[in-house]
């Protein structure tokens, strides 16, 4: 288990590093860069809500911790242009 979680942390990781070196971040795109390995937390109410920029999103409740809100795929600069 232990194994598992520390090959998952080393994926996690690569995908940041792959996020913050893409080619298509470009310009002010560029500053985005700065947030890799960061995290923010929110409180609104009973629920907690948590960013962490390249990784994921979860939320906290008083009955439940780290429900997954959705994870890091990718860039699609298409959207942009």
């Amino acid at each position: 288990a232990e194994a598992r979680q520390l090959a998952q942390e080393a994926k996690h990781r690569l995908r940041g590093l792959e996020a913050v070196t893409h080619e298509g971040l470009t310009a002010e795109f560029r500053a985005l860069a700065s947030l890799l390995d960061t995290c923010v937390v929110h409180a609104v109410g009973k629920f907690s809500y948590s960013v962490c920029f390249f990784r994921n999103a979860t939320q906290d409740t008083d009955s439940e911790k780290g429900v997954s809100l959705g994870r890091w795929m990718g860039w699609d600069f298409a959207q942009a242009s």
